[in-house]
């Protein structure tokens, strides 16, 4: 993926044909880990992929945090619950009341009792 550290972004692409170009470019120079019907997807890529991607004439936003709601204009269903939930996870609230639940950080298969039963040091 080139150097820096990859981060998580929201891309949300274009209606037209330009979209299908800036997904597979957007495959190539990152990794898509969530696709919210054809026109939204999650995606991990460095900072410096992620600014050149957002150039491409077929993507409408990328973004690191919350999007502006509008940004979910003309979104099929899936496009639009992608977006939201995206915002979501970004709120400040959510993530506060994340960070503070039992287990954050442990792997879903960790047995409930054992001696690292807290979060994990990082």
């Amino acid at each position: 993926m080139g150097g820096g550290q990859a981060e998580e972004y929201l891309a949300v692409l274009a209606e037209d044909e330009a979209a299908v170009e800036a997904r597979r470019t957007i495959s190539s120079r990152g990794r898509v880990t969530q696709s919210y019907g054809p026109r939204v997807l999650v995606f991990e890529a460095t900072a410096d992929a992620a600014k050149r991607l957002a150039g491409h004439r077929g993507v409408r936003a990328i973004a690191p945090g919350q999007v502006p709601p509008e940004v979910a204009d003309g979104l099929d269903e899936n496009g639009r619950l992608g977006v939201a939930a995206w915002n979501r996870r970004h709120d400040p609230s959510f993530r506060a009341a994340k960070s503070t639940r039992t287990g954050e950080g442990l792997s879903w298969d960790h047995p409930p009792g054992s001696a690292s039963e807290g979060r994990p040091e990082r």
